[in-house]
């Protein structure tokens, strides 16, 4: 038995797309630019910070030229209580450590992270955010929505048997995307795998 997710699987790769707004002189004004999402974006995260993801986005004016050296970062947060990800870097504040490129490439930036956190699957609100912010004192920003799965499912940051517990319940029930380890729309085996490959994981 398991509980199946009804939609498109999403990427396990995005590109954010930038474009400038307004007058656009020789020399691009980077206060004017906004974050264009073009789809979601699914990370796994453990609190060990062993799971590791790739990620690229570009800059643009609204001509399509590119936007070099912008100074980029990126972060995630949760910004309510009760926290629905729970992370090492900041377990009372909700926020994760700030992330930097690895490289760039023209006008598109890559980025290589791991996420040191666990879930809160009790809780529906699902409230966390990624924050990329971009110019020369990353004084401009814009935020997507991600979703996060973690092995951590009760998020007191350890991987153990309170996790099996929960993810029983789920295995039971309805699609919880948090439970859903390997992204592949289905709460089934595979994710228990993912599990029990993780227990005793805790923050570095």
């Amino acid at each position: 038995m398991s509980a199946r997710y009804g939609t498109t699987k999403l990427f396990f790769t995005i590109i954010l797309a930038v474009a400038l707004l307004g007058a656009v002189s020789a020399s691009a004004d980077i206060s004017n630019v906004i974050l264009v999402e073009q789809h979601m974006r699914f990370f796994a995260a453990c609190p060990a910070g062993d799971i590791v993801h790739n990620l690229s986005f570009y800059l643009v004016d609204d001509y399509g030229s590119p936007i070099v050296g912008a100074n980029t970062r990126i972060s995630f947060y949760t910004n309510a209580e009760p926290y629905s990800v729970v992370f090492c870097d900041d377990p009372t504040g909700g926020q994760s450590d700030y992330f930097y490129p690895v490289g760039s490439e023209g006008n598109t930036y890559h980025y290589t992270f791991a996420l040191a956190a666990g879930v809160e699957v009790d809780h529906t609100s699902h409230n966390v955010r990624m924050r990329v912010e971009w110019g020369s004192n990353y004084e401009f920003s814009d935020l997507l929505l991600p979703f996060i799965s973690s092995p951590d499912l009760n998020g007191d940051l350890v991987v153990n048997l309170g996790d099996y517990g929960v993810f029983a319940t789920i295995f039971r029930g309805d699609y919880d995307l948090r439970a859903d380890l390997d992204n592949n729309g289905e709460v089934n085996l595979g994710d228990i795998a993912i599990l029990v490959n993780h227990v005793g994981h805790t923050c570095p």
